[in-house]
């Protein structure tokens, strides 16, 4: 399935130009996105694509650099499942631009190196000023849905 992101809304059509699946995710506020809705087709419900999509949307959000919230009830209990879990901040590293310097219109964006439970280690990207906002640090717990990013 071939999903399209826009801003604050990610969904799949058909062929035909059917709507399979979507989650949208406005800014309610300054610094907050609230994922809205999700719709998943009745052809495809228990295959995984609603948790997908509120995968996808949170990516995007915190990519963004802002913080999440729901009123999507689906959403709502899929992020309080995934929240009491944690991974640890093992290293944090500034994105290297070059000489050139961060280009025009993009925010300062770091690495950081995480490890789950399992000791499975990943490495994602989040704006530098969401982790200053959020006084994420090396040796810090945050919530395991950084780890699907």
């Amino acid at each position: 399935m071939q999903f399209q992101i826009q801003a604050n809304k990610i969904f799949a059509k058909d062929e035909t130009e059917k709507l399979l699946a979507e989650i949208t995710f406005p800014e309610t506020e300054t610094g907050t996105c609230t994922i809205s809705h999700t719709f998943v087709d009745d052809s495809l419900r228990g295959q995984g694509i609603a948790g997908k999509l509120v995968q996808m949307a949170i990516r995007q959000i915190l990519q963004q650099g802002k913080n999440i919230s729901a009123t999507c009830s689906y959403a709502g209990k899929w992020i309080s499942q995934h929240s009491d879990k944690t991974v640890t901040v093992l290293q944090i590293l500034d994105e290297d631009y070059g000489c050139e310097g961060v280009p025009d219109g993009e925010e300062p964006m770091c690495r950081i190196l995480i490890q789950n439970k399992e000791n499975s280690q990943k490495w994602i990207k989040l704006p530098d000023n969401y982790l200053t906002e959020h006084a994420i640090h090396e040796g810090d717990a945050i919530e395991e849905f950084f780890f699907l990013l």
